[in-house]
Parts: C-alpha cells; sequence; structure tokens
C-alpha cells in the first residue's frame, strides 16, 4: 500500500510537473525520508520512465541542503558516489546511539573487509576527546589522509587549517557547491523534517547513477 501510495504521487508529480515547493510539501506528507523505499520501487510502475524520474529527483534535489547524506552516507559510500565519509564511534559524551547508527556501521566495516572500502581511525584528545572512523573509495585514501590531518586540528578549533586544503572542503565528501555554501550560511527557513525530505531525494538522485548497488552482492546483512 505505501509503495503503491509512492507511486501514485510520482505518477502526479511527473505528469503534472509540481513547483520544487510543493512536490517537497507532497513528499513530506508521505514522510519518505522514513518509508524504507527507494527508486527502484517507484519504478515498479510500468507508466514511470526511468529517465523522466532521474531528471525530476535531479530538480527536487539541486537546491543546497544543510547535511545533504545525512541519513544515507552508508548507502552511498557502499554504493561508490560518495568520496569519503566519516562516523562517530566514542566520545566524552554519553549520547545513546541510534540502532541505525550501529547497523550502518556494520554495513561500512563489511565494506572494508570485502575491500570495497578504506578506512582509518582518528582519535582527538583534547578538552571533548571523540574517536572516528573515516571512510572512502580506494582511490581516494589520500585525500581522506589530507582531510584527516584538518580534522584533527578543526576539532581544537583551527579552523584556519581548513584554507589547507587543496580543494573546497565539500568536494571531499561530494556535496555540491551550493550544498557548501548553503552549510555556511545556515539558514534556518525550513523545518528538519523537509530538509529529510531533500536529503531523500539527493540520495535517491545520487543513487540512481551509482557504479553499483548499496546492497552487497552477497545479500549479507548485520545481524544486529
Amino acid at each position: 500500500m505505501v509503495k503503491q501510495s509512492l507511486q501514485t504521487l510520482f505518477r502526479d508529480l511527473l505528469i503534472h510537473s509540481l513547483p520544487v515547493e510543493q512536490a517537497w510539501e507532497e513528499l513530506e506528507r508521505l514522510d519518505v525520508h522514513n518509508l524504507g523505499l527507494g527508486w527502484n520501487d517507484i519504478l515498479g510502475s510500468p507508466e514511470i520512465e526511468r529517465g523522466a524520474l532521474q531528471t525530476l529527483f535531479e530538480r527536487l534535489a539541486e537546491p543546497g541542503i544543510d547535511g545533504p547524506h545525512d541519513g544515507y552516507e552508508a548507502d552511498l559510500l557502499i554504493a561508490g558516489v560518495k568520496p569519503i565519509g566519516y562516523c562517530k564511534i566514542s566520545s566524552c559524551h554519553s549520547l545513546a546511539i541510534e540502532p541505525r547508527d550501529v547497523r550502518n556501521r556494520e554495513r561500512l566495516d563489511h565494506a572494508v573487509a570485502i575491500g570495497m572500502l578504506s578506512s582509518r581511525k582518528v582519535t582527538i584528545v583534547d578538552c571533548h576527546p571523540r574517536s572516528d572512523r573515516f571512510y572512502c573509495q580506494p582511490d581516494r585514501v589520500p585525500d581522506m589522509e589530507e582531510l584527516i590531518d584538518v580534522h584533527k586540528e578543526f576539532w581544537g578549533a583551527s579552523h584556519a587549517a581548513l584554507a589547507r586544503l587543496s580543494k573546497p572542503v565539500g568536494s571531499y565528501f561530494g556535496f555540491t557547491a551550493l550544498d557548501t555554501s548553503f552549510i555556511v550560511d545556515k539558514p534556518r527557513t525550513s523545518s528538519e523534517s523537509l530538509r529529510n525530505t531533500q536529503r531523500w531525494c539527493r540520495a535517491q538522485s545520487m543513487l540512481m547513477t551509482a557504479p553499483r548497488s548499496h546492497h552487497f552482492s552477497d545479500g549479507w546483512e548485520p545481524d544486529i
């Protein structure tokens, strides 16, 4: 029933070419961020053509987004469309770790174990000790190492270290120029749920052109 509702909504979006803002509202109403469905589920409808769907996702994902890959980093890294990402694995703050975050970290570690991704743990020791694990595509290890050096200083309050990077910081993570600008400006005009809707659209746009699936070919899934 949920999949059919999503297919119906996208048929309407494609036929009526709704303005971006109205399309976001319709997708937010359906709560696409929490459905667990993706672009391949929408293509299950014979009336929806892949090229048109790709164009629609690109249109819906075009504006800059704060935290553009939040909630989808593991999928995008495993699919090969995100160059570098990282996750917090320990902190001085007693924050509960969501089961979804644990599951995604297990998936990323499995991708490293089978040679799909490269990884490195980084521990930062200052007034707020923390440990992060970076993941990257195997051909982006030099970029990851460059970013890690700056990452350590960034958390030490040395934002000037970003100027030493050889390219804009957002490009290391696969962000668009608009994303980077949006993050820096930090506008607060849209609801968090609406930003999550945009993130879902961005993830689907990227996954449609990914060189591989974000599901493992051997069917492996975390046992959690």
